[in-house]
């Protein structure tokens, strides 16, 4: 079974809610409620968690704020990632919050510390896959689509595109060193007697990082000579040069204890912290002494010092930024870069042509590693959309048809190796397009013009059960995925949400009772006669409460004998399915 990700949730003045709390449990959670009860609003407080947009609609009428906490099992990577942006993680376990007030404006935290509503999204969105209607149409973008593909082709796109990204980071360095030295060309002569001015003041200089500030600080010191030997002969004469002095005065103490009964644990004891304050004096007066030899210093030490500190910071002046911590290494950096400038340019046209050269073979690598990945992305996108149209065929979508589409893209950086012409961008010189064919012959559709908003639910679970194996997030949340379905088609929806589930937490708001049975924790929400929820009305539901609730979904009403026989029937069917081996086939790689 799954581990719980998701440990807690409590929700404050959100739309119908008054006030909520729920723990769902590891595996499959269904939230079930009559229709305005509040069921979608879990979703909405969940999607506030991972950045979603809010204003002041989102509110309770008579409350001044909204407001979300959720408690999350985190693993190392991400605790590592909030300690990055100050935040901390107790137990292994982190908190989001987000509060979104009556005038609309909206205050987000991570591990205790306020973030923006950006940063609050990027870990969310590591945590929780939102899957109601409006967040599949953002999640089926080209960009996701291709993400979905290539997380789907796991390894063998992983290398290909790895490789890709290589050539295609050198190419771009190359393209913007030729275009630097284009743009020179017309003024090289005065480049190159910049660069030689600068390089040989350079030279001549020699600075080394944090120098300046090493002298200030070295010259403050020395000029202090006087008035710092007065005070270390002071210290040292304390400590060692006088009869009376420490030292003198601790021989006598030692010289006493000595005498005390030897045997005595006690006397023991003091003798040793008499022998150990005895060496950190004498320590003492080393460290002292040696600070007073280091003021020994040549006669005119001090203005060699501020000479050579008044040269490199004129130097800083002419050719650095004097407001940076370290300006030395700042141009010890520029002094190496524009020595390969300067050479480059001195090369004249020639530099130029060998670029050039370089370009013209990088370009047809980079153009095979692109057709490489392409072709890689194609098979598997042959195997991932036969495996989705599978999952859709239980899903009450028995006609329909995925086509994962890989087309050339449309915009990027124009290649030509001679023979082929291609648009390259980052992740390689392909668009990927999920589209949906509802039925025999229909033209396939981009899914979120082709589907509705409950097709376009059952999509993407069956894209989660494909993916279930290879997906890094921990929780997914499901809502308006059982719309438009019934019968055995819905015990189908909540077989596959209870698959998926073995791997990960999920979370599904239903009014399908034949998606509910597949629960393993079962919430209830239900509206009370001031038309608010309340925290007792957000209810765990085991044993017989959970038999009336399905009974309930089914005939509308609880008390009815045949319908509480018909939910234990239900139940005890689910109960035998569990244990039975699954009998789906996966596609076969081609």
């Amino acid at each position: 079974m799954s581990k719980r990700a998701l440990v807690d949730v409590e929700i404050t003045g959100l739309g119908v809610i008054e006030r909520a709390h729920f723990s769902p449990g590891p595996g499959l959670t269904v939230i079930t409620g009559e229709t305005g009860a509040g069921k979608t609003m879990v979703l909405s407080a969940l999607s506030l968690l991972t950045g979603a947009r809010a204003d002041s609609t989102v509110v309770r009428n008579g409350s001044e704020r909204a407001h979300v906490v959720g408690r999350f099992a985190v693993s190392e990577a991400i605790i590592d990632h909030v300690r990055e942006l100050g935040g901390e993680a107790e137990d292994d376990e982190l908190l989001l919050s987000r509060t979104v007030t009556s005038e609309g404006k909206s205050r987000a935290s991570i591990g205790g510390i306020s973030t923006t509503i950006s940063t609050l999204g990027d870990v969310g969105e590591e945590l929780l896959s939102i899957h109601g209607q409006s967040a599949n149409f953002t999640l089926l973008k080209a960009q996701r689509a291709r993400e979905i593909l290539d997380n789907f082709g796991s390894e063998e796109i992983a290398s290909a595109l790895n490789l890709y990204r290589d050539r295609f980071e050198r190419y771009r360095e190359i393209l913007a060193t030729i275009k630097e030295l284009e743009e020179l060309r017309s003024t090289r002569d005065r480049e190159l007697e910049r660069i030689s001015d600068f390089l040989g003041e350079f030279d001549r200089v020699m600075p080394v990082p944090g120098e300046s500030a090493a002298l200030r600080e070295r010259i403050l010191s020395l000029e202090n000579v006087d008035a710092i030997r007065v005070s270390l002969a002071q210290a040292l004469q304390l400590l060692t040069d006088e009869d009376g002095s420490i030292s003198a005065q601790i021989s006598q103490v030692k010289r006493v204890l000595d005498s005390l009964d030897k045997s005595s644990s006690q006397s023991a004891a003091h003798r040793g912290l008499i022998g150990e304050i005895s060496i950190l004096i004498n320590e003492l007066s080393s460290s002292l002494r040696a600070q007073e030899e280091s003021l020994d210093v040549e006669p005119g030490a001090v203005e060699e010092m501020h000479s050579r500190r008044a040269q490199v910071q004129n130097f800083i002046k002419r050719f650095g930024d004097t407001r940076l911590d370290d300006p030395e290494s700042a141009l010890i950096a520029e002094a190496h870069r524009s020595r390969t400038l300067f050479d480059q340019l001195a090369d004249g046209d020639r530099g130029l042509a060998e670029l050039e050269e370089e370009r013209k073979t990088l370009a047809s690598e980079l153009i095979d590693a692109a057709l490489t990945l392409s072709e890689r992305r194609k098979s598997a996108a042959h195997v991932l959309e036969a495996e989705i149209s599978s999952e859709l065929a239980h899903l009450a979508m028995p006609a329909a048809r995925i086509v994962v589409a890989v087309n050339p893209s449309d915009e990027g950086l124009a290649l030509n190796n001679g023979t082929k012409n291609i648009l390259c961008s980052p992740t390689g010189c392909d668009e990927v397009t999920i589209l949906l064919s509802p039925h025999a012959g229909a033209t396939p559709l981009p899914i979120n013009k082709g589907a509705s908003g409950g097709e376009l639910s059952r999509i993407m679970l069956a894209i989660e059960v494909v993916l279930a194996d290879k997906s890094p997030v921990p929780t997914y949340i499901f809502d308006e995925v059982d719309a438009g379905v019934g019968g055995k088609a819905a015990v189908e929806v909540g077989r596959r949400l209870a698959r998926l589930a073995e791997r990960s937490q999920v979370l599904v708001v239903t009014h399908l009772p034949q998606v509910a049975a597949w629960g393993q924790t079962h919430y209830s929400i239900r509206k009370n006669s001031s038309e608010t929820v309340t925290s007792s009305d957000l209810a765990l539901l085991e044993g017989v409460e959970r038999e009336h609730e399905l009974a309930r979904m089914m005939a509308g009403r609880d008390e009815s004998a045949l319908a509480r026989e018909h939910a234990r029937e239900l139940l005890e069917f689910v109960a035998a399915e569990r244990i039975r081996p699954p009998t789906s086939k996966k596609v076969k790689r081609a």
